[in-house]
């Protein structure tokens, strides 16, 4: 299952959790509406290893600012609370699984190593 939260309840989500994906969407992005059957299905496959949750554009724009986030579908990666990657635009079941094998693999120590730098690092 998807949990639909906003940018109250996000950090709260992604920091208690060893693997969180996040799915940022909009109601007008006809790529968004292709997007969710496709992580709705891999949600049912991986619920026991995963958080995913979905955040509306819409009304949330504190997280777009947050995570720097310039186009929609964008889908965010965390390992322990830690953004580790992201993809913009539809992406195919087999790009989503390798990136969930990946955070669901890594430890703290090692996800703090892959952290994504540079323009998306958000300074703590």
């Amino acid at each position: 299952m998807i949990q639909e939260v906003d940018s109250k309840y996000l950090e709260e989500d992604t920091i208690n959790n060893p693997a969180t994906l996040v799915y940022i969407w909009a109601g007008w992005c006809s790529v968004c509406k292709d997007q969710l059957p496709i992580l709705e299905t891999i949600a049912s496959m991986v619920k026991d290893n995963l958080i995913m949750l979905k955040v509306k554009a819409e009304g949330n724009q504190e997280i777009l600012v947050r995570y720097k986030v310039i186009g929609i579908p964008t889908i965010l990666y965390f390992s322990h609370g830690i953004l580790i990657d992201r993809k913009v635009g539809l992406q195919s079941p087999e790009t989503i699984l390798k990136q969930i094998e990946i955070i669901t693999s890594l430890s703290k120590e090692e996800a703090l190593s892959r952290e994504l730098r540079g323009f998306f690092h958000w300074p703590i």
